[in-house]
């Protein structure tokens, strides 16, 4: 290979790699993933609208409640069942 021959092929890899990083540049490939997790993110954010308009409307009252009435207090206090056995 002569001097010319080398200079062809620097000026043809340079001209490729200018290529790839304007193509890398412009393309989408960054986007391409961008909107796989937007149903289980709005569905987790519905659930957690819904949870806390119906905490607002079950405070909304202006009866005083006694502690450990509420239906999620006797819940918690009858546990898992048969995890202790």
């Amino acid at each position: 290979m002569n001097k010319q021959e080398k200079l062809i092929l620097f000026c043809i890899g340079l001209f490729c790699l200018v290529f790839l990083i304007i193509g890398f540049f412009f393309s989408n490939a960054d986007r391409f993933y961008s909107g796989a997790y937007t149903p289980m993110v709005e569905k987790s954010r519905r659930a957690k609208e819904a949870a806390a308009e119906a905490n607002n409307t079950e405070n909304a009252s202006d009866e005083p409640r006694a502690r450990g009435l509420r239906e999620r207090d006797i819940e918690k206090k009858r546990g898992d069942r048969y995890s202790t056995y």
